[in-house]
């Protein structure tokens, strides 16, 4: 996958100034999913009521992360989008247990591995605590983890209504 097609799949990604930053996240996907750009599309959120996409579950969790930040006013911007547009890398690893990674896959949640694949690329550890705060608080916390981490409740809370709806 080029850089271009990758800008196309999350376009949220240009709002990120930074272009250093920018270039390490495209990085990391790049590095997740081995340059596959038809891999990435298939990949779909487990637990999801009705049939998500990675890559739609994590464009609308960066959107709404944006829209907080626009309120807030004091949010590193740059941070916050890399940080939502990479919460959930980890998880292109748990689906590739055919890929003879299955040890990798059961002993990791996908926010370690996501975290992981952000050092491997050198991303600023502000980044990484975004990333790996997104599902559970265990210390102190940035504001923008704070902020990601509540939007993914949001979107979760909102596919156990429409599961019990569904039944």
């Amino acid at each position: 996958m080029d850089d271009g097609e990758f800008l196309r799949t999350f376009p949220e990604l240009q709002k990120i100034k930074d272009e250093e930053l920018r270039n390490k996240v495209i990085a990391v996907w790049q590095d997740a999913t081995q340059g596959n750009i038809e891999k990435l599309k298939k990949i779909t959120i487990p637990n999801a009521v009705r049939k998500i996409t990675l890559i739609d579950h994590t464009r609308r969790i960066t959107q709404m992360a944006m829209a907080i930040a626009i309120v807030r006013r004091n949010v590193n911007m740059d941070w916050l989008i890399a940080g939502a547009i990479l919460h959930d890398v980890g998880m292109v690893m748990e689906q590739d247990s055919a890929g003879g990674d299955a040890l990798r896959v059961n002993l990791l949640a996908h926010p370690v591995s996501s975290v992981l694949l952000c050092a491997k690329h050198g991303l600023p550890h502000e980044v990484m605590h975004i990333v790996s705060m997104h599902e559970e608080e265990t210390g102190h916390m940035l504001e923008e983890s704070i902020i990601l981490r509540h939007c993914v409740d949001i979107e979760n809370e909102i596919a156990m209504l429409e599961k019990r709806e569904n039944k």
